[in-house]
């Protein structure tokens, strides 16, 4: 008795000497994947569910919790620093309407379509797919485990190159895919991965907070911000772009594009494993126009 009265003392008292990972104010426990305070987390929540956009000219600043400061903590570098102590925003979950508001809307909106009946296979084709994602995922973990991010279009060709690899001995002789690539052509096959990069992107955008720091992600660690300024450096880093001018006002809109619609969109559905599973399968199968050729 006296042992366990013990540890449960000890036990309260750790949890009372918890700091939050963000700010160093006194912790509760854990939020979205890391020890934080109740304030980080409900910031870190709101964020994510809001969809909030936050911008910072400094980049370096001071989000430590101190009760004699007046004024409000740079919520970028806050949300940054959230993101760098572990807290994941796929964590978050989609956000609570009221019943008022979903009696309202329900009136005025149209009617949800009702899902397609479902064949007996088609579960284990998006289990299978699934799996594919995971197998993927597992490959980039070994591949970019140890190495520290760097920023550039030379790293860029880098990640490309990885992710043609993945592409080439994961996707391609994957049941799901092979019978679409059977008989086609390599341009084909590149209009697929470039579908399958754009998909990732997205992907990765939304799960490493690129959405609400504007700016899009890659699963190495990387990232480049969605301003001009950010962009021709990013393009300017590799001495083979003899103008990144011109690269940075053609490549505006797609990383545009990805972010704020792409990512945003994906971030908002909340989807889980098994329907983004199928959404990549879709995206690939639509955009390819193999979508009357290869069903699940």
């Amino acid at each position: 008795v006296h042992q366990e009265t013990h540890l449960r003392r000890s036990s309260s008292a750790s949890e009372k000497s918890l700091s939050c990972t963000v700010c160093a104010d006194s912790a509760e426990g854990f939020h979205f994947g890391a020890v934080a305070c109740a304030a980080c987390g409900a910031f870190f929540r709101r964020s994510v569910s809001d969809q909030k956009v936050y911008a910072c000219a400094h980049r370096r600043c001071n989000v430590r919790f101190d009760s004699a400061k007046r004024g409000g903590i740079c919520r970028y570098c806050r949300f940054e620093k959230c993101l760098s102590v572990g807290m994941l925003p796929q964590e978050v979950q989609a956000k609570r309407v009221r019943k008022s508001e979903s009696v309202s809307s329900a009136a005025t909106a149209s009617p949800r379509p009702l899902p397609l009946p479902r064949r007996k296979s088609t579960t284990g084709q998006l289990e299978a797919l699934v799996q594919l994602r995971r197998d993927v995922a597992a490959a980039r973990t070994r591949i970019y485990s140890g190495q520290s991010p760097r920023f550039g279009f030379s790293n860029w060709r880098r990640y490309l190159g990885v992710e043609w690899q993945l592409f080439v001995s994961h996707l391609l002789p994957s049941a799901a895919f092979s019978q679409m690539t059977r008989e086609a052509s390599m341009s084909r096959i590149r209009e697929l991965f470039f579908l399958f990069v754009v998909f990732e992107m997205a992907c990765a955008t939304s799960i490493y907070g690129g959405v609400q720091m504007d700016r899009c992600a890659f699963y190495d660690g990387s990232h480049v911000e969605l301003t001009d300024d950010s962009l021709r450096g990013f393009f300017a880093e590799d001495p083979a772009n003899q103008d990144p001018d011109c690269l940075t006002r053609l490549s505006v809109e797609f990383f545009d594009l990805i972010v704020r619609v792409c990512s945003r969109n994906l971030q908002a559905a909340h989807l889980d494993e098994m329907e983004t599973a199928y959404l990549f399968y879709a995206t690939l199968a639509h955009g390819g126009g193999y979508l009357g050729k290869a069903r699940l």
